[in-house]
């Protein structure tokens, strides 16, 4: 009788489309988690069953194999050997989002990779291949070529090639086809030049542009970004040719809300203070611009920067009390960094107690002693402080911050502090704290940390 039946059930199952069969498939475990929806414990434990006998059952029923597999939307596969790229293609003909960051990754595997044509998403940044002589996994440098063949990807909205030094200008210019690009990551692509970024200039969709550590940009090919009327996300970090000159014109970018300029140490006050034009801007990022100095956050405090609420400034070791406290008319702001700015004392700590929304700070300096902890104290909406290298700071410092009600997160490290046995004392004073890292290298800190955030989540179970 099975065998009667089973012709017949089969050419069924090819009529029915994909997405009804997937479906049917699905439901026919979802019982166990239905029952289990009144008692959150076994929810979980249900919904791990059903997805393993789901899974078993791909594999007993090979239509239902084939319906699961054209339907897989997003796949990553980060540091996985890929051997047969072709496979993914066949496998997963629909496939929307691909990642295959620091996979082994060969140019001819790229240019397989490139036959997705449903593709929106693609990471391939920092791929590796495998170096038989040594058994050691080694990053290469994607060729031109392969580069370009991901020009026929065009549905792609998000293209990560970061760590790829070979790339280009020309083979740039081939990614201009990728009209509908929006997301385009090109860290460390040392060899890009105004050239290659003259030919993104057709890209009219893209928003986000991150150019890190691309050595050869300078303030002269920086007026070819003007074109991209939409960007709101640039980074150029470790951009060191860029100077004030070249800020001015970024400041041109009016849509812009998140600019990373950290390490471009040529950059000073007279760029910074051309930034405050960038009304829309939400976060702002100068960590290692040594030139910065007071005067550049006092520009940014008198202007309308209503929507700032990131702010970084670490290692910008001219910043003073005085800067800091111009930062209080910027009312709007939630992280502030400021790590190691080591002319800041207790006194510009005090001045930022007005900035009552802060929920990340982070600062590091051997001038702050325990009695900057007590105005920390006051900024009752913290949930993640970071003390680095603060050496005046003691373990009685650290206990004004019990009375902070969100702190979930507390950082000490590469400081004097030693509060495990104080914690694991007094664990209701610290009951909602997450996690508490300190010490003075990572691995002291490591396993501090685990040992505190295990007595503090016991403390918050109870």
């Amino acid at each position: 009788m099975v065998k009667e039946v089973t012709p017949h059930f089969r050419k069924i199952l090819r009529d029915v489309p994909d997405d009804v069969l997937n479906r049917i498939f699905t439901l026919l475990f979802s019982s166990e988690a239905t029952r289990s929806e009144g008692n959150a414990s076994i929810l979980p434990a249900a919904r791990s069953r059903r997805n393993a006998l789901s899974r078993t059952c791909r594999l007993v029923c090979s239509q239902w194999q084939i319906v699961h597999d054209r339907l897989v939307k997003h796949l990553t596969l980060r540091s996985f050997p890929i051997t047969t790229p072709r496979k993914l293609s066949r496998k997963f003909p629909y496939l929307q989002s691909l990642d295959v960051t620091r996979c082994q990754l060969c140019n001819t595997r790229l240019i397989t990779i490139s036959t997705l044509t449903s593709l929106q998403t693609l990471e391939v940044g920092r791929a590796a291949s495998e170096d038989a002589s040594f058994g050691t996994t080694q990053y290469i440098s994607l060729s031109p070529d392969a580069i370009k063949s991901l020009a026929s990807l065009t549905k792609l909205t998000k293209l990560d090639i970061s760590g790829c030094s070979r790339v280009t200008d020309g083979s740039l210019a081939s990614l201009a086809r990728l009209s509908n690009l929006t997301e385009l990551n090109l860290v460390r692509c040392g060899l890009i030049t105004g050239v290659g970024l003259r030919a993104l200039g057709e890209l009219g969709n893209l928003r986000r542009l991150n150019l890190a550590f691309c050595s050869q940009l300078c303030d002269e090919y920086l007026e070819v970004l003007l074109v991209h009327t939409n960007l709101v996300s640039l980074n150029l970090s470790a951009c060191l040719p860029i100077t004030n000159e070249g800020v001015r014109t970024l400041s041109r970018l009016t849509n812009l809300t998140e600019l990373n300029l950290d390490r471009c140490e040529l950059v000073g006050d007279a760029g910074v203070s051309a930034l405050t034009s960038l009304t829309a801007l939400v976060s702002l990022k100068l960590g290692d611009c040594y030139r910065v100095t007071d005067a550049s956050l006092l520009a940014l405090s008198k202007t309308p920067l209503d929507s700032l609420t990131h702010l970084r400034i670490d290692s910008c070791e001219r910043i003073t009390d005085q800067g800091l406290a111009s930062l209080c008319s910027l009312s709007s702001l939630k992280m502030l960094g400021f790590i190691g700015c080591e002319e800041v004392s207790d006194e510009g700590i005090r001045a930022l107690t007005a900035l009552t929304s802060l929920i990340s700070l982070s600062f590091g300096s051997s001038e702050v002693t325990d009695l900057c902890l007590r105005h920390v104290a006051s900024l009752r909406s913290l949930n993640e402080l970071v003390l680095e290298d603060c050496y005046e700071i003691t373990d009685s410092g650290i206990h004004e911050l019990a009375v902070l009600p969100h702190l979930i997160s507390l950082d000490v490290r590469a400081s004097s502090v030693d509060v495990l046995e104080d914690v694991q004392s007094s664990v209701d004073v610290w009951r909602y704290v997450c996690s508490i890292a300190f010490g003075v290298n990572s691995a002291d800190s490591a396993d501090t940390s685990a040992t505190i955030v295990a007595a503090t989540s016991q403390a918050r179970d109870e």
